[in-house]
């Protein structure tokens, strides 16, 4: 009996040790003509990799079927109270666990007329410009919606795991 509780504490210490290993997450995105991306998982130091490019046909089709089978009811949000302070922190505590290594965007961007195209770069100027690798042009002529974006963001999925069940569990008292 005491062997069985050894053998599933070890286990639970060598998941919760799989779960403090950080995760890569790199992804391409390209729109000139048609749009292209790839999507790449690594873990565990890069040895083991998972495309993620074919898995979202596979999950629409999954999303789907679930959608005919979902009742029409909605359960209560078992955490009580959203309050915009609890997810002002819930998004603090998403963002400060997240590490985004590479960042990079390069596209043309045009709405057809040139007062909404104005608006629209100068709503997202701003919040580009301490990004180094971004490089926004205006397109005054066309509507045109065109170019690169890559990213290389890394995790640690317990970081994540324990903000969530603090925003969960927060409300409860």
């Amino acid at each position: 009996m005491l062997t069985v509780l050894y053998l599933i504490t070890f286990l639970l210490l060598c998941l919760l040790a799989l779960l403090a290993l950080p995760v890569e997450l790199s992804l391409q995105l390209e729109k000139e003509e048609r749009f292209d991306y790839k999507a790449r998982l690594h873990w565990f130091f890069g040895l083991v990799s998972v495309d993620l490019t074919g898995l979202t046909k596979k999950v629409a089709k999954a999303k789907k079927k679930k959608r005919k089978k979902r009742k029409a009811h909605r359960e209560k949000f078992p955490g009580g109270s959203v309050s915009p302070q609890r997810v002002a922190r819930l998004l603090r505590g998403l963002l400060h666990s997240i590490q985004v290594s590479e960042f990079s965007l390069h596209g043309r961007i045009g709405l057809g007329d040139p007062a909404c195209t104005g608006m629209l770069m100068g709503l997202l100027q701003p919040l580009l410009l301490p990004a180094r690798q971004v490089s926004l042009v205006a397109d005054y002529e066309e509507a045109v919606f065109e170019g690169r974006f890559s990213a290389r963001v890394r995790l640690v999925p317990l970081r994540i795991f324990g903000v969530l069940l603090r925003f969960f569990f927060a409300g409860r008292r």
